[in-house]
């Protein structure tokens, strides 16, 4: 159902069975996956494409990017299937050709803010009022708690929990836990998100982390890393390649 006080520009794309609530705004080149529902004033502005079943509760805006050289181009944002979004959740679009990207089944609360050009992978958790800075990058699975704050270009691991009210500077391992402001990993993030049921998971997670405990020198942890053979521990070897900066065990 589309409500009547709700503007609809004709250049947009909206498939079946989308509910669209009063004072929500939906403009050119904004598509809109079917059962996707839509609150009251929403704001859906730019190359916004919406999957399947996703649910954008009251306030939720989607716009251009908040940075100082940005071009007059059509910014784009993906949100995939399953996904909710809370009340006052912010997302800006990208800067470039790649869309700023929201997994499936992730789930962002209240307040919440993505910066332009982060990429969120699927099942990704972010309590109230988590603030994402520009190009963040979220693996599967993580949880970032309430009211922490995520430097630009950084990265947050597969599966990875990060506790509230921190100021994020450095990247954070996959299977790692960042509890403390100024603390470093303070244990193996493995009995969460799926994975404690799984004891191969969370073996390889284990080593993998061990591993990442006990070397200092990289090219030995990246060799270490190989002779495990298992994805864990190329996941996290990946995210070493990939990050010069990041939490270290305390």
């Amino acid at each position: 159902m589309i409500h009547p006080e709700a503007k609809i520009h004709k250049g947009s794309k909206i498939d079946r069975n989308v509910s669209i609530g009063p004072g929500s705004i939906i403009g050119e080149n904004v598509q809109i996956g079917e059962g996707s529902k839509i609150e009251d004033n929403v704001r859906l502005n730019g190359n916004v494409k919406i999957g399947k079943n996703v649910y954008l509760h009251r306030g939720v805006t989607i716009g251009p990017p908040q940075h100082i050289s940005f071009k007059d181009f059509q910014h784009s944002t993906n949100i995939s299937n399953n996904s909710i979004l809370r009340e006052f959740v912010t997302v800006h679009g990208s800067t470039s050709e790649i869309p700023t990207k929201i997994g499936k089944d992730c789930y962002l609360m209240a307040f919440s803010h993505i910066g332009h050009d982060c990429q969120l992978e699927n099942n990704v958790v972010l309590t109230n009022f988590v603030q994402l800075g520009g190009h963040v990058k979220i693996g599967t699975r993580a949880v970032v708690g309430g009211g922490t704050m995520v430097h630009q270009r950084m990265e947050i691991g597969s599966r990875a929990m990060v506790g509230a009210m921190i100021a994020i500077l450095k990247s954070v391992p996959p299977y790692s836990m960042v509890a403390e402001a100024g603390k470093g990993i303070k244990i193996v993030s493995i009995n969460r998100r799926g994975m404690s049921d799984d004891l191969s998971l969370r073996k390889n997670a284990v080593q993998a982390m061990k591993v990442l405990k006990t070397q200092n020198d990289k090219k030995t942890l990246l060799d270490e890393l190989d002779k495990l053979s298992n994805q864990q521990a190329l996941t996290l070897k990946k995210f070493i390649d990939s990050n010069t900066k990041y939490y270290k065990w305390d």
